[in-house]
């Protein structure tokens, strides 16, 4: 930067055209202060401020360091480029002081804000006094904005920040290394500023000005984050709606009529990390495709494996057998079944053609197990179960599963039956962790057998692992992909806790253990089948995917009645969702899985034409929808 004598001397004289008076009427082109770039290509001035940021501009390099932010290139931050994508970012809100009522929203995390799930674990959550904080923020930006789009009607983007930053902060209540929880609390802290600048600046600010007298200008205030621009238009409004402005222009662009009052130094954010702290993620020009990596980084977890930066990809390995799709009952499950597949994905549910049956081996996936905690089934979902078409021959190998089939965990032999129970329960927190992030390149699965010989580890088969050996050279491979994911000799080490509280293998909690797994399954299940047959529309504007997978989910979720996609915050009291008591206490969620299958290819008319189920006066018509849907989704696999 240029000191103010170089200013002052006469080669800026003919740049402005005169000093300001002590208290002029100012133009959005007057400099009430101004500083020139370090190369002395730009001089950047503002009416209305009286600093002038250090403008990010040209050609940056873009990382994520270890407080979850990236930088001075965060508009959460700094000011940065306006952009006619982003207007509203330039009422994102000042950090103020620590007596505001959302004081959370900018605060850091530290080391003493996670909590261990067990001692020793490397899973934890955060402190319930910092979760409490953080919700009560964003329960009250949920009212606002759930008041604005009752009032104005659905606003995409709006909708977007509102379930970003709500699943931000449900993701906190499940388990996640210390890394992962300081993200996902940045993720809803930048949601909630997000939409609260955006309804500042299009209710509070532009609405307003539209009805205002072309002359007036608004005062400025300090408290939002303004914006940098060489587009004169933009400037100017700025400028009338009071947010803080930064005029970036040449020498070149001068015209003599613009004063200066103040030469200054531009400045930098007073608190940065270490320039070699951070994680890569764009080198290139400052703008548009930056804060949009930005939108997308936000997301991310830090201690699992990443999708290359692009368009953002999903694993769309189905979960490939009818063999028992089914979603559980709140405390009555069904088998579910969550298979990977490696051959070619299929994008139309099988033809209904019946050809010639094929025995089954082994154990019949179409029926449960009798065993005491086996959790009863749906009748609908049953029903739809029974009646797939099972004429599609066998793709001749075993399949990998994601999760455990529930039948797996229930041998005959008591002891057996334990120790495969204790198994699941030990790795639980730690598989599903990885096997919940959509980002995973490389979701870990096993065949039947590969589960059983982890579900079986002991000290006894432990001395099995020497030598030589298909059979051995298998164990090694399981418990090493195990020892990735959970920590061999953690989870030997860490209490054996279910929900909170000591875990013994009898009942309730072994049926609880069961059921979980099939509704967790389920879930799984039906997100992998929603990916593969939904109809997604074609996006120009990667944001605005961003914006619409996030409402996908957000879809998907509401099937569930803690709205939670792929995990289990917490054991339901008593059965619901799908699985309610009665076909009127089904209703909701019904209807919300309705909603998600409309958008699917193939899906029958009935489906297509049906009017929404919450009110609908019929039980009987309620319960012929639920049998459509179960027994397509059945099918679909």
């Amino acid at each position: 930067m240029i000191s103010e004598d170089d200013l002052r001397d006469s080669r800026w004289k003919r740049i402005f055209g005169e000093a300001l008076g002590p208290d002029p009427p100012l133009r959005f082109h007057d400099a009430r202060c101004g500083s020139a770039t370090a190369d002395c290509k730009y001089i950047v001035t503002s009416p209305n401020s009286d600093y002038v940021p250090l403008p990010v501009y040209g050609k940056v390099a873009l990382k994520i360091y270890s407080d979850g932010r990236f930088g001075k290139q965060d508009p959460i931050l700094w000011p940065q480029l306006f952009t006619p994508d982003n207007p509203w970012m330039v009422a994102i809100r000042r950090k103020p002081d620590d007596a505001h009522e959302d004081s959370v929203m900018w605060r850091d995390v530290i080391p003493s804000d996670f909590r261990p799930s067990a001692p020793g674990s490397s899973l934890g959550s955060l402190s319930l006094e910092f979760l409490a904080d953080l919700k009560r923020s964003v329960d009250a930006a949920a009212r606002r904005i759930d008041g604005e789009l009752a009032s104005r009607g659905a606003n995409p983007k709006m909708q977007y920040f509102y379930l970003s930053m709500q699943q931000a902060v449900a993701r906190l209540s499940l388990p996640a290394s210390y890394r992962d929880m300081l993200h996902q609390v940045v993720c809803a802290q930048r949601f909630w500023l997000y939409a609260e600048a955006f309804i500042e600046f299009y209710l509070r600010l532009r609405l307003p000005m539209a009805e205002a007298h072309p002359d007036t200008i608004h005062l400025v205030n300090h408290n939002l984050m303004g914006a940098v621009t060489s587009d004169p238009a933009t400037a100017q409004e700025m400028y009338r709606l009071g947010v803080p402005i930064w005029f970036l222009r040449t020498p070149a662009q001068f015209d003599g009529t613009s004063r200066l009052g103040l030469a200054v130094d531009a400045v930098l954010p007073s608190a940065l990390p270490a320039t070699s702290d951070g994680r890569l993620i764009y080198e290139g020009e400052a703008g548009r495709y930056h804060l949009y990596l930005i939108y997308r980084h936000s997301h991310l977890y830090s201690d699992i494996p990443l999708t290359s930066v692009g368009v953002p990809a999903h694993s769309v390995a189905l979960a490939a057998t009818a063999s028992a799709s089914r979603p559980s009952a709140s405390m009555a499950a069904l088998p579910s079944v969550v298979r990977t597949t490696r051959e070619k994905q299929r994008s139309a549910p099988y033809a209904t053609k019946v050809t010639k049956h094929r025995p089954e081996m082994g154990r019949n996936k179409f029926e449960d197990p009798k065993h005491d905690f086996m959790p009863e089934s749906i009748p609908a979902w049953q029903k739809g179960l029974s009646e797939v078409n099972r004429g599609r021959g066998s793709p001749g190998k075993a399949w990998p599963y994601w999760t455990p089939e529930p039948a797996l965990l229930l041998p005959d032999k008591a002891e057996r039956c334990a120790r495969y129970l204790e198994n699941w329960i030990r790795a639980r927190d730690g598989w599903l962790y990885v096997q919940a992030n959509p980002q995973v390149t490389d979701t870990p699965a096993f065949v039947p057998q590969e589960w059983r010989e982890f579900l079986n580890h002991n000290s006894k088969t432990a001395t099995e692992l020497e030598g030589e050996g298909e059979a051995r050279r298998r164990k090694q491979a399981v418990l090493a992909v195990v020892d990735r994911i959970c920590g061999l000799e953690r989870m030997s080490a860490a209490p054996l806790l279910w929900f909170g509280q000591p875990f013994v293998a009898g009942l309730p909690m072994a049926k609880e253990v069961i059921w979980e797994l099939f509704e967790t399954g389920f879930r799984i299940e039906l997100h992998q089948l929603h990916l593969l047959l939904r109809r997604k529309p074609h996006f120009e504007d990667p944001t605005a995917e961003m914006a619409w997978e996030t409402l996908d989910q957000g879809l998907l979720s509401s099937v569930f009645p803690d709205d939670q996609l792929l995990r289990l915050q917490a054991l339901p009291s008593a059965r619901s969702g799908l699985g309610a008591d009665g076909v009127r206490a089904r209703a909701k969620s019904l209807d919300a899985l309705r909603r998600v299958m409309r958008t699917w290819e193939g899906a029958p008319k009935e489906l297509m034409d049906a009017p929404s189920l919450v009110q609908h006066p019929s039980d009987q018509y309620l319960q012929r929808l639920e049998s459509i849907m179960a027994g397509w989704y059945a099918q679909a696999f």
